[in-house]
């Protein structure tokens, strides 16, 4: 009984040696981690809006609402106005941020207008039916004009928010 003892008790040992390191070095980045969250967690009020990303490799992010701080590895997050807060352990978070202001798009609403302009008016001008002044009247730095406010407007319109990275865990 105690030979067949021995090597188990052995291997054990072993095992528990290797793996003593790296179980300590888990151990100090989740206290790490788990400290940086409830700092970054003090900083907010509840319904600040938030940037959930799952860690790698699939990097999905979910914006949302801070709700509250369930324990020092537990955020509550609402992801949705109307919903309830959601329970996001730490483990789920790859990297959080919180959001810092919103940004509007008039440079790339007019590039994109006047591409979208010029190419219209490049296409009515292809059909012959189409000329009011008779074929040699150039209607496409019309369009693209058209396009470049039509644009501007629109991209002034569009806001995406923008986000600061305040917490990385994986």
């Amino acid at each position: 009984m105690l030979r067949t003892l021995i090597p188990i008790l052995a291997a054990v040992a072993i095992t528990g040696a290797a793996a003593g390191p790296a179980a300590a070095s888990a151990r100090l980045a989740d206290e790490a981690g788990r400290s940086l969250l409830r700092t970054t967690a003090a900083s907010w009020d509840s319904g600040d809006r938030v940037l959930v990303t799952s860690p790698a490799p699939y990097r999905v992010g979910l914006p949302g609402w801070f709700d509250s701080m369930e324990s020092d590895s537990v955020l509550r997050v609402r992801f949705s106005r109307s919903a309830d807060p959601v329970a996001v352990r730490i483990s789920q978070i790859g990297t959080l941020s919180e959001r810092v202001g919103s940004r509007r798009h008039p440079r790339r609403g007019a590039l994109v207008g006047l591409w979208v302009g010029a190419l219209l008016e490049a296409a009515i001008e292809d059909d012959p039916d189409a000329f009011i002044n008779g074929p040699n009247r150039p209607y496409i730095p019309l369009g693209a004009v058209a396009g470049i406010v039509v644009g501007t407007t629109v991209g002034s319109a569009k806001a995406t928010d923008v986000w600061r990275e305040v917490a990385r865990f994986d």
